[in-house]
């Protein structure tokens, strides 16, 4: 029985853990940030272009 109890407990945080960060995800988003995944697609862009002006 305790260990239902502890398992329950780690999926409970385990889903606490999820929601959090995706309400802080949408929040940094609404405030104008993009993620690092944004910006480093968006770096590469800009060197890939960059490039192809030079050449």
């Amino acid at each position: 029985m305790l260990n239902t109890w502890v398992s329950k407990g780690e999926q409970l945080n385990d889903e606490w853990n999820e929601r959090s960060q995706a309400k802080a995800k949408e929040q940094v988003k609404k405030l104008g940030f993009v993620t690092k995944e944004e910006y480093e697609r968006l770096e590469e862009r800009i060197k890939m272009l960059e490039n192809q002006q030079n050449t």
